[in-house]
């Protein structure tokens, strides 16, 4: 059985022992980097998600504290059925919720207000400790300040050594901010944060948005760590509205003070372009490396 037979299979079994009925067809969504996913349609009618992964890699018991919490405070977010280990595979199944990606949805730019409402509410979900979350939803360190700067070293390491002197100063450049931002990053109030808010992860049916949805990115820390990346978002494909339009609307919900964000915002993107050099380097694909560099440039010192 080649590698896709093996995980639909798994798909199928996972299908059955959670009982929540037989697959009729199982088609891979191209969708999803960590995971696989596929959408499984159900004899007798009826659909579900399924999401398959390495039992090494998978996330899943956390994503599933995650998902509850956020479900009971309100955010639309898929229902989790169960998940199963069979084999080598972790299958997550979960509630298919209809529409299309934000990105991808006409009433996307009518829609700033409900993203920075829904943003607000996962912000004022409180969390354990910082950084990304262990299996049991709480955040993996104590101290904001040494996982944003101190744990990250390794990829500012690598990210140093990935080309030419003009790379390395930009690299001790950033490093030399972080060390800067410690007081801040020190003082910085923090709470759950999805780690992956942007238009490819919310889902909009008939006008208004039926989902948010891949939890798997999701840490403890400031509500700069959502707009960062909505930044660096923006900046790399296209959106509905800025992320200016989505702190305005998210203003109206959560008390947020627009200057310090702005800098908070400034450190979360250089911390993600950072990491895109050390991958491009670790790969090397030169341009998608230089194209990082190039952005890292425009927003470092």
């Amino acid at each position: 059985m080649d590698s896709h037979g093996a995980t639909a299979d798994a798909v199928r079994r996972a299908t059955s022992v959670v009982g929540i009925g037989t697959p009729l067809s199982i088609t891979q969504l191209p969708v999803g980097m960590s995971n696989a996913v596929f959408d499984v349609a159900l004899v007798g009618g009826g659909r579900v998600v399924a999401r398959v992964s390495s039992v090494a890699k998978n996330r899943y018991a956390m994503e599933t504290r995650v998902m509850e919490r956020v479900r009971l405070a309100g955010i639309p977010c898929p229902e989790i059925y169960g998940v199963q280990e069979v084999g080598d595979l972790a299958v997550m199944l979960i509630e298919y919720l209809p529409g299309v990606r934000l990105a991808e949805a006409q009433e996307g730019p009518n829609l700033a207000g409900t993203c920075g409402e829904m943003l607000a509410r996962v912000h004022s979900i409180g969390v354990t400790g910082v950084g990304n979350l262990a299996s049991s939803g709480n955040g993996e360190s104590d101290s904001l300040d040494r996982w944003f700067v101190d744990e990250f070293e390794p990829s500012l390491a690598r990210a140093a050594t990935a080309g030419d002197d003009r790379v390395r100063r930009t690299v001790e450049q950033v490093r030399s901010e972080f060390e800067s931002a410690r007081p801040a990053l020190r003082a910085a109030s923090c709470g759950l944060v999805h780690g992956d808010y942007s238009p490819s992860n919310i889902l909009v049916h008939g006008g208004q948005i039926s989902g948010v949805i891949d939890w798997e990115s999701a840490k403890g820390g400031p509500a700069a760590f959502d707009f960062g990346w909505w930044d660096w978002f923006e900046a790399a494909f296209s959106v509905p509205f800025t992320c200016n339009e989505l702190i305005a609307a998210y203003g109206a919900h959560r008390a947020v003070d627009v200057d310090e964000l702005r800098e908070m915002r400034r450190l979360v993107v250089m911390r993600i372009l950072i990491g895109q050099v050390a991958w491009a380097a670790s790969r090397d694909q030169r341009p998608e490396l230089q194209v990082a560099l190039r952005r890292l440039e425009e927003v470092g010192p």
